[in-house]
């Protein structure tokens, strides 16, 4: 009893610390993602992983993702459950708000909610629940990724070890959020590198022991990627360069240029779904004049050595291609909106600038003349700072929803065609349950459809699909969804078939007389062969 005692003084102490952070990342995800989370919603994987599977395994280097998957397969079966899904992962998002704003040492309680408010609606979560049989694991590799920045920046060297395993893990379950922990560990440098008591080789150090951090940890997942894929005698796939993953030491001045670019065009053009929106593209604008401006405040009042000053014009330098640096890791290849969290960091910046201005520590370094007047423009900095985070989130909480909503009919549209497909299929003359299904071609083409609904919308995540027609799933959709089961013809089967002057002379669907027997099959043309 002592010891249940113990753990829940820990629990009511550690909600007490952070509520200022979980009330207002939990309301922002259940706003975000509950109609995520009460309807079943699903995109061109999602129509496939209606059995219950995970997604991308160990051939897509995603390990420990694979373990989990199998493992939790085993012991309890597998299956979609969007409640259950979406509501560990965002439990699993706020808790990994904690972790970052404690990572990032924000102390004020606006701007620690205003943090975790644009932490979990950011797009790259807000596109994990259009993979909700997966999202849950994803929020993890989130948790994880920043717990591992945790260990480095708390213990320093001590922590390399432990946090590099942690990101090891995290890389293990999905490799882009790699960037994010990077991201963190470069903000909390900078606030370091402000606060009284630090020496410049102090500093120095911690930023060498971030660096060998995050390299051993992809060591570390690297060594037991190869090891799995030996024993397991699997290969790695070829999906948007998996084999090949990263940047060679050729492409790394082009990449680290197209990163620094990605994000100062943030304001300007839109990108991978994380700034889609007009107001969000000038709320971005306004972090970046925000951050330049409580920078250049801190920088020059400062009481620091050239040395110490060089080292944090260095860091703020830095922060642009780090929070872009998801263009080094997937080597120019496309960029998914799941792979963006890294520039999150975009927000994250003026707030803990804002928190830096407000902190005694960070005070005591300051050569500001300690008036009220001062200490009155820091509080409308933090002010500024936290109600521009608070309405990006608001604006990301909108865009979830309306993708959600397009996908929502994408689903409904696909179902509804489909339904009248199968129908004409089992309505053609000569029909039986025994026949082979051919269908020839792959691409319906009707002049009839249209699916562009919510395509106006000024906001898209990456896995939001106009159409789910001729997605690569539409069997799996049609089998999940009407329970349509015919056995197909073989490859061999339908080139014997795409030579017959019977099915060359059929028109293509859905025009009359597409869908015909033809000795045991029922031949659907879709396209000429």
């Amino acid at each position: 009893m002592e010891i249940l005692s113990g753990y829940k003084k820990a629990a009511v102490g550690a909600f007490r610390e952070y509520r200022c952070v979980i009330i207002p990342s939990l309301i922002s995800a259940l706003l975000s993602y509950g109609f995520a989370m009460t309807n079943m919603i699903v995109n061109w994987d999602g129509a496939r992983m209606l059995e219950g599977l995970y997604g991308a395994g160990i051939g897509s280097g995603r390990w420990l993702l694979w373990l989990m998957g199998e493992v939790s397969s085993r012991l309890w079966g597998g299956c979609t459950l969007p409640l259950l899904n979406g509501a560990l992962a965002s439990l699993l998002l706020t808790l990994s708000a904690c972790v970052l704003v404690r990572t990032l040492g924000i102390k004020n309680g606006l701007l620690a909610a205003a943090v975790g408010a644009v932490f979990v609606t950011f797009p790259a979560a807000g596109g994990m629940m259009l993979y909700m049989y997966t999202a849950h694991y994803y929020a993890l590799s989130v948790l994880v990724a920043l717990s591992g920045a945790r260990c480095a920046e708390r213990l320093g060297w001590r922590g390399v070890l432990p946090g590099a395993v942690l990101i090891a893990c995290s890389l293990g379950i999905y490799q882009a959020y790699l960037p994010l922990a990077a991201a963190v560990l470069v903000l909390s440098l900078l606030r370091r590198s402000f606060e009284a008591g630090e020496k410049t080789r102090a500093v120095g150090s911690r930023a060498g022991s971030y660096a060998v951090t995050l390299l051993l940890g992809i060591l570390i997942y690297t060594a037991i990627l190869w090891a799995l894929l030996l024993v397991s005698g699997r290969s790695l796939t070829d999906y948007q360069g998996i084999g090949s993953a990263g940047a060679s030491l050729t492409e790394l001045p082009r990449l680290f240029i197209k990163a620094y670019g990605s994000i100062l065009l943030l304001p300007f053009r839109a990108r991978y779904g994380v700034n889609d929106t007009v107001f969000i593209r000038a709320a971005i604008f306004g972090a970046f004049v925000l951050s330049l401006l409580l920078f250049t405040v801190l920088f020059l009042f400062c009481r620091a050595g050239a040395g110490r000053r060089a080292l944090q014009a260095v860091i703020f330098a830095l922060l642009p291609p780090v929070f872009g640096s998801v263009e080094l890791l997937s080597s120019g290849t496309y960029v998914h909106t799941l792979m963006t969290y890294a520039s999150v960091g975009v927000f994250a910046a003026p707030v803990m600038l804002s928190d830096i201005m407000l902190d005694e520590k960070t005070v005591l370094s300051l050569s500001l003349p300690k008036s009220l007047g001062s200490r009155r423009a820091a509080e409308c900095a933090g002010v500024a700072a936290a109600v521009l985070v608070f309405l990006s989130a608001a604006n990301y909480i909108c865009q979830s929803n309306g993708n959600y909503l397009e996908a929502y009919y994408a689903d409904e549209q696909a179902k509804e065609y489909f339904t009248t497909l199968i129908t004409r299929i089992k309505s053609v003359d000569g029909f039986d349950d025994d026949k082979k299904l051919a269908v020839i071609g792959g691409t319906i083409d009707d002049g009839t459809y249209e699916n562009a609904i919510y395509a106006g919308l000024p906001f898209r995540y990456s896995g939001t699909p106009n159409s789910l027609l001729n997605s690569y799933s539409r069997d799996y959709f049609m089998l999940h969804y009407h329970g349509f089961s015919m056995e197909c013809a073989t490859e061999e089967e339908l080139i014997m078939l795409s030579a017959l002057d019977e099915v060359r002379s059929m028109p293509c669907y859905p025009d009359d007389g597409s869908i015909s027997v033809i000795g045991d099959f029922v031949v659907l043309k879709l396209e000429e062969p």
